[in-house]
């Protein structure tokens, strides 16, 4: 999973793949990631049954998230709070010079996809671990950028679960402003059944 940590104190966002420079994308960067850690639990063989059920998980996540932002079609933060005084709500006024910390991107609100890919991910892990209780760490990228995670004092964070690390990733979208909490709440638990659904359906035992 891809990090970039920020937001307006600095080190409290976890945002997996973002589309800076030299960064993959979620899909790409989360199955890459999880795939290899935590690695000392886990045989070669297994590492490369993860990282299939991973990658095959984030494909169906984007494709169902897709449909979903384009079938309820919510407007985003940016839009909403710029024009707050077209809404038909009497206790809102626009700021049409609002701007979020992170540009948004031109597709609808409803669900986050990166929140779809953080729960799928997650319960995916909790599905091939049998726990959702297990620590671990990953290194950020892009905080500051051009960083890596080979540098001396590289920014981590750590968690204790894998729905842990989903929801701060879930978070990590409302403080940069693209998402509203619907959205981030909504494409977790979406993610979730992705997850279910794969697991159960693609990752069964040769007989």
């Amino acid at each position: 999973m891809e990090t970039l940590l920020r937001d307006i104190t600095g080190r409290t966002a976890w945002v997996p793949g973002t589309h800076a420079p030299r960064v993959s994308t979620s899909p790409g960067s989360s199955a890459n990631r999880i795939a290899s850690a935590p690695t000392n639990l886990l045989l070669h063989a297994e590492r490369s049954v993860r990282r299939h059920i991973s990658a095959s998980t984030c494909a169906d996540g984007y494709i169902a998230n897709f449909d979903t932002k384009y079938y309820y079609n919510y407007w985003r933060p940016i839009t909403a709070i710029r024009l707050g005084d077209t809404d038909g709500n009497p206790d809102t006024t626009g700021d049409p010079g609002w701007t979020p910390l992170l540009d948004t991107p031109p597709v609808p609100d409803y669900a986050s996809g990166h929140s779809v890919q953080g729960g799928a991910m997650s319960e995916v892990l909790r599905l091939f671990f049998g726990t959702d209780n297990i620590s671990f760490s990953t290194c950020s990228t892009t905080l500051p950028p051009g960083s890596t995670c080979n540098d001396a004092s590289p920014v981590t964070r750590s968690f204790t679960s894998f729905s842990q690390a989903a929801a701060e990733n879930g978070l990590s979208r409302i403080l940069v402003g693209i998402h509203f909490r619907k959205a981030v709440t909504e494409g977790i638990k979406h993610g979730g059944k992705i997850a279910q659904h794969t697991f159960v359906h693609y990752l069964r035992p040769l007989r």
